[in-house]
């Protein structure tokens, strides 16, 4: 698309806001300053502190269309301490539109009391409404032909379109030259044949979870209210819901979800071995809430449960859990959190029976390096800030230089929910509404029809204000002109990028990473958790919740607060060790062998309330020792059981022994049991000399057999008058 401009864009600005301040009021006398608007106030809420207050709650139609009249609905309050008379309402039109986004932007900068247009003051088409006291409010209505809105032509461009109340003071004095109260937005208009505008609409649902060491919520209480009737999420879902055909993209944060979830079903806290799943699905929720439950349980099980339904319909686009700092996993490559990270994401959507494009959205100054540890397939959403020299007529999806390669990346311009021109409030449904409106019209005659549709993308912001008066400002039905395309945002990322390759924006300050400790103690959690799970052995449920804990301590969330995030990290090791803690190893004191080969006790003993499996590995400081591991074997709760270990030696002496406990898979764990081992050949001497004594003793009492056997023969001889006879 071309990016050509008639005037540079600095000079154009600079024109448009010496016109909107040199142009006087139909009158011919110069607008004064508004009373009511002070310098420090916010953009979103400008609302006049003095004089009348005047919203513009419905527009019809969104687009001008020639033949169709203006009907303009809204509300007046008396914000004096005293009483404003004979109220007379009046719409307000420029008679030129603007056609250059140096001539809106200037707009939206232009102080309250700006030349926006010229009153419609014919009979009947303005309102009358009498007095106002202090605090009253009054609803209004114009409606105002075509041909009546003074309109020098039918040109193609987006319009200041408002209304003016003049009113009499306390003291009677009328300045009809002064509005009282007023307010202003735009409106378009283009030619059906207009360049046609693709536009996706992103709905996010976030908020940060602080899950505490036991499973409960620390913040459960914002939360639930943040879902509730009347919440920030709750109307942005329930605006949502009325996008009827309209395709929407919705963008979540999975640990939202698995916290509502585990809120509503009233279950936190690590699965036991009966539980089975990571997160209790949207059916159970929706059970606890309809059987009763608290306020909250079911607040939070319906948000869960119409949340889903929707994000089934439609394409759901989805952060890794707990939107993690890709900066500080960048400074430990290799430990493994990513890739937990990433387990954390897919469980929790599998146990709610969702799918998503994964995308990441840096909720501050984002770091260059993070893009290049993007895991493969997400799909980065960027502030128009962020990338150097983006204007929307790159389109929203470009190619930016990220390391060795260029990343696809998704551009926004987050200040469209800024809404209309002051005063205020700016960014009610209505006035983003026709801001988004006007800005696709912009683009469309910027655009040139032989590259293409445009391109534009809508980020609800989460600190969007949706007023109560929502409902009226019928924000999807607005979106039917027939300029303008509405798409999903996978339609145009699949598109890809059609310009020149971009370059990140640096982020002045450099954003504050996650400090190391924090990290350190989440590599720790990682590795303990997978022990404990793997010797409990209870599904995926325990390895899933542990893999959340990991992802929840390395929220970029922390950044602004890394003490709490590094006190809940190491509450939560502490209670993994201490379980690991609970199964332990014992053997004897001393251990002495009467041969080269020998036997010793060894006990396991479990005092968990779950069963566990676990198995003992042994070794010595004598390389030469060689020992009969014990395989995992199950103990119930409370059990403990004693194994004979075999073991030889190769030589002579004392040496020192380890006997570890072992998880399935052979990773050790716990506190060692050590004692000492002596090996001696004392006890095969010994043997030998009772065996040669003994020999002795049979070759003694046989020669004396013998002896005594010859001396009875001598005897017998005599007797029967032999001689005796003597050795010589």
């Amino acid at each position: 698309m071309s990016r050509a401009r008639t005037w540079p864009r600095w000079l154009a600005t600079l024109a448009a806001l010496v016109l909107v301040s040199l142009v006087t009021s139909p009158g011919g006398v110069a607008l004064a300053a508004d009373r009511g608007h002070g310098p420090g106030q916010s953009r979103s809420d400008n609302r006049p502190r003095t004089g009348l207050a005047v919203s513009i709650d419905s527009m019809s139609p969104a687009y001008l269309g020639p033949g169709q009249p203006v009907d303009v609905r809204g509300r007046i309050t008396n914000v004096d301490d005293h009483e404003w008379s004979d109220l007379q309402v009046y719409l307000v039109m420029s008679p030129s539109p603007m056609t250059s986004r140096e001539q809106l932007d200037a707009a939206l900068a232009s102080p309250a009391t700006a030349y926006s247009g010229n009153r419609i003051t014919d009979p009947g088409f303005y309102a009358s409404l009498g007095n106002l006291a202090p605090g009253e409010s009054a609803r209004y209505r114009l409606n105002v032909p075509f041909a009546r809105l003074g309109l020098l032509s039918r040109a193609s461009g987006v319009y200041s379109i408002g209304v003016h109340v003049i009113a009499t003071d306390q003291f009677g004095v009328r300045n009809s030259a002064e509005a009282t109260g007023r307010a202003r937005s735009f409106i378009p208009m283009l030619a059906n044949d207009a360049a046609p505008v693709e536009l996706s609409l992103v709905w996010p649902f976030q908020a940060q979870v602080e899950r505490t060491a036991n499973g409960t919520y620390a913040n459960a209480a914002d939360l639930t209210s943040q879902v509730s009737s009347g919440g920030h999420l709750r109307r942005m879902l329930d605006m949502a819901k009325t996008a009827g055909s309209i395709p929407l993209t919705l963008l979540t944060d999975p640990a939202l979800l698995d916290a509502l979830s585990r809120l509503a079903s009233g279950t936190p806290g690590p699965p036991t071995p009966a539980a089975g799943a990571a997160t209790p699905g949207p059916t159970q929720s929706s059970g606890s809430a309809a059987d009763g439950g608290t306020a909250q349980q079911r607040s939070a099980g319906q948000f869960l449960s119409d949340f889903t339904s929707l994000a089934r319909t439609g394409a759901l686009w989805a952060q890794e859990y707990g939107r993690p700092d890709l900066s500080a996993l960048a400074q430990r490559p290799g430990t493994g959190l990513r890739s937990t990270i990433s387990s954390a994401t897919v469980d929790t959507l599998d146990a709610l029976g969702l799918s998503a494009q994964r995308t990441y959205l840096p909720g501050s100054a984002l770091d260059p390096g993070s893009l290049r540890h993007l895991d493969p397939g997400s799909v980065p959403v960027l502030s128009a800030d962020q990338v150097r020299g983006w204007q929307p007529e790159d389109g929203p999806v470009v190619a930016v230089r990220a390391a060795s390669k260029p990343v696809d990346v998704v551009v926004v311009d987050r200040a469209l929910t800024d809404g209309g021109p002051v005063p205020g409030p700016t960014d009610t449904v209505l006035q983003v509404r026709q801001r988004l409106l006007s800005e696709a019209a912009i683009l469309s005659l910027e655009s040139s029809a032989s590259d293409g549709p445009a391109g534009l993308v809508f980020l609800a912001s989460p600190s969007w204000h949706l007023d109560p008066a929502w409902p009226a400002a019928n924000f999807f039905s607005a979106l039917s002109a027939p300029w303008l395309h509405v798409v999903p945002l996978d339609d145009q990322v699949a598109r890809g990028p059609t310009g020149a390759v971009l370059h990140l924006a640096p982020a002045r300050p450099a954003p504050a990473t996650l400090p190391m400790a924090l990290v350190t103690a989440a590599q720790r959690l990682q590795h303990r958790s997978r022990t404990l799970t793997a010797v409990i052995g209870s599904g995926p449920g325990l390895p899933a919740y542990y893999d959340q804990q990991v992802a929840l301590s390395l929220s970029e969330y922390w950044r602004s607060d890394p003490a709490t995030a590094l006190w809940f990290a190491r509450a939560t090791l502490a209670s993994v060790t201490e379980q690991l803690g609970r199964i332990s190893v014992e053997g004897p004191d001393f251990v002495t062998l009467s041969s080269s080969t020998g036997r010793f006790p060894i006990t396991i003993t479990n005092t968990l309330d779950e069963p566990v499996q676990v198995g003992v590995h042994i070794t010595a400081d004598d390389p030469s020792l060689h020992f009969d591991d014990i395989g995992p074997v199950s103990l119930r709760k409370d059990e403990s059981t004693t194994f004979t270990v075999r073991t030889s030696a190769g030589k002579l002496g004392v040496t020192g022994v380890s006997a570890r406990l072992t998880a399935p898979g052979g990773r050790v764990f716990g506190k060692a049991a050590s004692f000492s081992l002596r090996t001696s050949v004392v006890g095969v001497v010994v043997w030998i000399a009772l065996g040669a004594a003994a020999a002795l003793v049979l070759l003694a009492i046989v020669r004396r057999v013998l002896r005594r056997d010859r001396g009875g023969d001598t005897r017998r001889g005599a007797a029967r008058g032999r001689p005796i006879r003597t050795a010589p």
